[in-house]
């Protein structure tokens, strides 16, 4: 054994120093063979030991396997997190629908996972453990039988060159031998060998088999992923819609109130409540601007639906976030389809009509937008009768507010001319809010439904099916010094025309200057609202008329003919109650 050691190290060195002839055992097929089982053990072990290194789980007991995941582990945090803020945050409530989507895909991790160690990791190995070593074996034994037969081919050459003489025969006829045995050990070597390689090159199918059985596996993991967050996202889209804490500021007028269960907005009843408790008199209101942390502040609190307690120095904050409360709706409060119809009221000369087209445009409002406006309105009133002290007229409030209440929603409220016509037309609306909105309103905060004002007196805000013009006429009644000022008009009840469902005669239809300018428009429109609207319509107050007045005017109509406005040229606009009227 010591000999056949000694004659491989010298044939090793003849081979690598002496440059010896080297048998090639293997022919140029086996040798390109070879090559490719090379490079199948590489590609095998990179393969198993990138593919491990992407498993996120380890060991064979699944529910540990499981829990150790950073899926589940996420899960769990989600889920405690999310029963800490509770069900009342929109947060909380999706934090926990998150978690358990995450703590299903740790569980659909841990089945693919263990799929892809059965499809791929295992038979890799296999190949690497049993079939790469076995060949790897073969090949240094062959390699091993290979020196054998050269140094017996060496030796045997030695001894034959040096006679013929009877030891020498012998001696030669002995490495003879040797030299056979050791050449059919090789081939025996070379053929084993041989049949292991083109049986792993033969698997070629085989491995890539378990690649595409991989690819599949990962795509049935990631549809069932997919399928399950396609799920839940409309689930938490919707819960995020009906959520009633997600801000106020930007978010369209109707949506608000639905989701808060309100009739007023948030920002404008709690800063108009604020201005009202604290700020009536005070010098400049809506015009000096507030603190820009205090505005945040309240902006902070109303979109974060927390009550702020009322102080001192918060009075110009609050009108500022009230006018930037406006100005950031998606649509203006008096809407982008009736723009043209205010701008087209104030191209009538006429004040009276220029009311009357106005009390038409305002009907057509829709509900919520109608109700906030009233609001707003009725406050900037009772904030221009204190202009003594507060320095802030009709006219003055009107030039801060009107570009926050109407633009264009092509320039978007930038242009100088629309911005002058908005705040002509929010100045007759406060100069005359009492005859547009004869309704007392009650300015308290509220969080609840119905929660925007009460109405005290007997006209009531009747929802009927079509906008109704107040008709203009003559009246004895006794002047309200509670009024303002007006172009010389007083209205009177106006109802449903006979053609109505439950209308009443038409002696109290309302009456409509047929020679306007905008009368045939009015009376083309008078029961259209803009596209998708869903507009307000109210009835007009009490009619003033005697019964001679009434039963001329009933005749009139019942003619065909609409009975002209009676005018007065320098009365005061006033609300007339039916039972103190005497003819």
């Amino acid at each position: 054994m010591m000999g056949k050691q000694y004659n491989r190290m010298k044939q090793l060195a003849k081979q690598n120093i002496l440059r010896a002839e080297k048998t090639e055992v293997l022919n140029d097929d086996l040798q390109q063979c070879e090559k490719k089982v090379d490079i199948i053990k590489d590609a095998c072990q990179k393969t198993v030991k990138k593919l491990s290194a992407c498993l996120q789980g380890s060991g064979q007991d699944v529910e540990k396997r499981t829990r150790k995941l950073p899926h589940t582990v996420l899960g769990q945090s989600m889920l405690d997190s999310g029963q800490a803020l509770g069900e009342d945050s929109v947060f909380g409530l999706t934090l926990g629908k998150t978690a358990e989507i995450w703590t299903s895909i740790g569980q659909d991790l841990t089945s693919h996972e263990r799929g892809l160690e059965d499809l791929v990791i295992t038979p890799f190995s296999g190949l690497l453990d049993n079939e790469i070593p076995s060949i790897m074996n073969l090949k240094k034994r062959l390699n091993r039988l290979t020196l054998d037969l050269d140094s017996a081919k060496g030796r045997y050459q030695t001894a034959s060159s040096k006679g013929i003489d009877k030891d020498n025969v012998t001696k030669v006829e002995a490495i003879k031998e040797e030299m056979e045995q050791c050449q059919f050990k090789v081939d025996a070597c070379k053929d084993t060998l041989a049949t292991e390689m083109m049986s792993l090159v033969a698997k070629d199918s085989m491995m890539a088999r378990c690649l595409v059985d991989m690819v599949e596996s990962q795509a049935q993991y990631y549809r069932t992923v997919l399928l399950r967050l396609e799920k839940l996202i409309p689930e938490l889209n919707a819960s995020l819609q009906e959520a009633p804490s997600q801000g106020v500021f930007g978010h369209a007028l109707e949506d608000h109130l639905r989701l808060q269960g309100r009739d007023i907005a948030s920002p404008l009843e709690m800063c108009i409540c604020w201005i009202m408790e604290l700020g009536m008199d005070e010098e400049g209101i809506f015009r000096i601007a507030g603190s820009a942390s205090k505005m945040k502040m309240i902006r902070a609190a109303l979109d974060a639906n927390v009550e702020l307690d009322m102080e001192l120095g918060l009075e110009h904050a609050a009108a500022g976030v009230l006018k930037q409360y406006l100005r950031e709706l998606p649509e203006p409060l008096l809407t982008f389809p009736l723009y043209q119809e205010f701008i087209q009221t104030m191209t009538i000369k006429d004040k009276d009509q220029k009311l009357q087209a106005l009390w038409a445009v305002i009907n057509k409002l829709p509900k919520a937008n109608y109700n906030n406006f009233r609001y707003l309105i009725k406050f900037l009133s009772k904030v221009a009768k204190r202009s003594d002290h507060n320095k802030m007229n009709a006219s003055n409030l009107s030039l801060v507010i009107g570009p926050n209440c109407l633009w264009s929603e092509e320039d978007g409220g930038l242009s100088m001319t629309s911005t002058g016509v908005a705040s002509t037309i929010i100045e007759n609306f406060i100069t005359h809010a009492d005859w547009f909105f004869p309704e007392d309103i009650h300015f308290s905060p509220s969080s609840s439904k119905n929660n925007s004002f009460s109405e005290t007196t007997q006209s009531s805000v009747d929802m009927t099916d079509h906008p109704i013009l107040p008709a203009v006429t003559t009246s004895n009644a006794v002047p309200d010094s509670n009024l303002p000022p007006s172009p010389g008009v007083t209205i009177t009840a106006a109802h449903p025309s006979p053609s109505q469902p439950g209308s009443v005669p038409a002696s109290s239809s309302p009456q409509i200057d047929t020679t306007s300018p905008m009368s045939h428009h009015l009376t083309e429109n008078k029961t259209s609202s803009p596209s998708g609207q869903k507009h307000m319509k109210r009835r007009a107050p009490p009619p003033p008329d005697s019964e001679a007045g009434g039963l001329e005017r009933a005749r009139s109509l019942e003619r065909g003919l609409k009975a002209p406005p009676k005018l007065l040229p320098k009365t005061s606009l006033r609300r007339v109650n039916s039972s103190s009227y005497k003819p």
